[in-house]
C-alpha cells in the first residue's frame, strides 16, 4: 500500500518515466526521419549529377548543331527570316 505522502513522489515518478520513455521515443523517430533524409539526398544528388551531365550533352549537340545549320545558311542562296 502507497502512503499518501508518497502519492506526489510517485506520480512525479511515473511522470518522469513517461516523459523518459517519449523522449526516447522521439529520438528514434528522429533517427529514422534523419536516414530517411540522407538517403533521399543521395538519390537526389546522383538524379543531379545525371541531369547535368545530360544537359553538358544536350548543349554541346545543340552547339554544334547551331553551328552546322548556319554553315549551312551561308552555302545557300535562299534569304532566311
Amino acid at each position: 500500500m502507497i502512503l499518501p505522502s508518497c502519492v506526489p513522489v510517485f506520480c512525479s515518478l511515473i511522470a518522469a518515466k513517461n516523459a523518459i520513455s517519449q523522449a526516447d521515443t522521439d529520438v528514434k523517430n528522429s533517427q529514422m526521419k534523419i536516414k530517411h533524409s540522407q538517403d533521399e539526398v543521395k538519390k537526389r544528388k546522383s538524379e543531379l549529377k545525371k541531369s547535368s551531365s545530360d544537359y553538358d550533352k544536350d548543349k554541346a549537340n545543340l552547339d554544334n548543331l547551331t553551328k552546322q545549320i548556319n554553315k549551312i545558311k551561308v552555302r545557300m542562296p535562299i534569304v532566311y527570316l
